[in-house]
């Protein structure tokens, strides 16, 4: 029965090597990704933290415009139509 070990030509320390490399690589794109999927993550929490601040003020600037204001020493004419 011929071993497992003497059934590959390459050395032992060479395919650990190459694995080695393979899952080093692996790992640095996981992590790279990781990072990338944080930022976007925070950049999105972010806009949407905005984009809810922008909604409120655009919100009361339009209540503001709905109501009418009266300027100082004007008066109504509907006041003396009586």
């Amino acid at each position: 029965m011929i071993s497992a070990a003497s059934k590959y030509k390459s050395p032992v320390r060479k395919v650990i090597a190459f694995l080695e490399k393979g899952r080093n690589a692996w790992k640095a794109k996981y992590q790279q990704v990781k990072r990338q999927l944080r930022r976007a993550e925070n950049q999105n929490r972010v806009v949407e933290s905005s984009r809810e601040n922008w909604r409120e003020r655009a919100l009361l600037a339009e209540a503001e415009l709905r109501v009418p204001k009266k300027k100082a020493g004007t008066h109504d004419r509907n006041e003396y139509a009586e």
